[in-house]
């Protein structure tokens, strides 16, 4: 026995394994890990037959006390990670001290339908992911151990329900992603006060964030809130006052029967990015909402076919507005928002710190319209589906002494370009994309404004 210990020994020093592709492994037997007990990350890849993927997991954690990273990914047979019993439990209940495994990815394993019990033991496992597990439906009654920090699960289209958020009293980021089943994130207390990240994507049956409609969110170290692709989600959770402070992100898209949004997720003092777009049944919020918006801070806004947030864009362009509180606006994206003619009346010009200015979807002969001021500090414009568009005046660029990029794309009747002379020697990108008629005349060597444009150092379509 003595001899056989020592001829492990070298294994000790190993901190990294892969296995992958082994016939006929349809479990980890014990003594595949005699001697690793310096193993770190161990990764499963392939293992088209594994079932499970130990048996005796005291066994197996005794000798891999430290394994940190655990990776199954591309095992279609996996049913669960140990065999299943009341000594599976009782067991990680009795040897939880020695269960170190720090983070959990699991990807690509399309039988498995659980995760097993006792897995709320692994008292020190901070992340877990999964991903692309089809018919993974539960999770353990128990939930998952309170040491958890990051829990992303996506592209599991049979899950029903996640584990209960609130026991998870260290949770700081939460991605659910395409997971078609689900329709409420938590079911009784709400989300944890921990909660520093949520990120929720293309779940079409997502009804509600929280079960009781009542409830209200109390999150006060929340910084990033992101929902995009929920066409089922009809309101956004009241939120207890004061409990966003700390929120500097928040993004909701294509949420096509979104009715309501809350005043108290306008009532921040530290808002960087806000981005609302294509939700059709946004009610336009009381005007009110906006004074309490601290906006001083805000450094991206992205509007985009809302009600809401046309009143909203109003706002910002007024003169005894934009001047004061949307001193710190770097980048803002206006789609298909209804801003009527913008004439010099308008506060463009006025956002002194505005670099990048994206304007989309609208129905305009000539750009600008009337007599547009841009802001000095603007350095990047961008003209986006302007499908009646014919006439740039390039009058608007020539106090702009940082300008570096102008781009357009699918501006199809776009083909008379005058003061091409006036653009700024500061301008390094000129991009014509989808626009055929501009694209003529700008031909390198050949198109009449060519002589024009040669010296820009970039120039992407002729």
């Amino acid at each position: 026995m003595g001899d056989e210990s020592a001829s492990y020994t070298h294994l000790s020093s190993l901190t990294f394994m892969k296995v992958g592709n082994i016939q006929g492994l349809t479990c980890l037997p014990s003594w595949f890990f005699q001697g690793l007990t310096g193993l770190q990350t161990l990764t499963l890849l392939c293992c088209k037959e594994l079932i499970i993927l130990w048996k005796d997991v005291v066994g197996c954690e005794q000798r891999l006390h430290g394994l940190r990273d655990l990776v199954i990914t591309f095992c279609p047979e996996l049913i669960s990670l140990f065999e299943e019993g009341e000594e599976e439990e009782e067991g990680l209940q009795q040897h939880e001290e020695i269960l170190n495994i720090r983070t959990l990815s699991i990807v690509n394993c399309e039988k498995l339908e659980k995760l097993p019990r006792g897995l709320d033991n692994l008292k020190f496992l901070q992340e877990l992911t999964i991903n692309r597990c089809e018919r993974l439906v539960l999770f353990p009654k128990k939930g998952l151990p309170s040491t958890l920090r990051k829990f992303e699960i996506s592209e599991c289209e049979a899950l029903q329900s996640l584990p209960e958020l609130m026991l998870l009293t260290s949770l700081e980021h939460l991605t659910v992603r395409s997971c078609a089943s689900l329709t409420c994130v938590s079911s009784k207390d709400g989300l944890p006060p921990a909660l520093e990240v949520l990120n929720f994507g293309y779940c079409e049956h997502l009804e509600s964030i929280l079960a009781d409609e009542g409830m209200k969110i109390n999150c006060p170290s929340l910084e990033v809130v992101r929902i995009t692709h929920c066409e089922n989600l009809k309101s956004m959770p009241d939120v207890m006052q004061n409990s966003l402070r700390n929120l500097s992100t928040l993004a909701i898209q294509a949420c096509d029967n979104l009715e309501s949004l809350p005043e108290g997720w306008f009532a921040v003092t530290n808002m960087k990015k806000l981005r609302i777009s294509s939700c059709k049944k946004l009610d336009i919020l009381p005007h009110h909402a906006f004074n309490n918006f601290s906006l001083t801070s805000l450094q991206e806004l992205e509007v985009t076919s809302c009600p809401v947030v046309t009143e909203l864009v109003s706002y910002i362009l007024k003169e005894e507005s934009s001047s004061t509180h949307f001193t710190n606006l770097t980048s803002l994206v206006l789609c298909n928002v209804d801003i009527g003619t913008l004439t010099s009346e308008w506060g463009f010009h006025r956002l002194s710190s505005l670099r990048e200015l994206q304007l989309s979807e609208y129905g305009w002969a000539s750009f600008p319209e009337e007599d547009l001021w841009l802001p000095r500090s603007l350095i990047s414009l961008n003209i986006i589906d302007f499908p009646n568009v014919e006439k740039l005046s390039c009058k608007i660029f020539q106090n702009l002494p940082s300008f570096q990029k102008l781009h357009f794309f699918h501006c199809p009747k776009l083909k008379s370009v005058t003061e091409l002379q006036l653009l700024p020697p500061s301008l390094m990108y000129l991009g014509m994309v989808a626009c055929p008629r501009l694209k003529q005349r700008c031909r390198k060597g050949k198109g009449q404004y060519w002589p024009l444009i040669a010296h820009i150092p970039e120039i992407r379509g002729p």
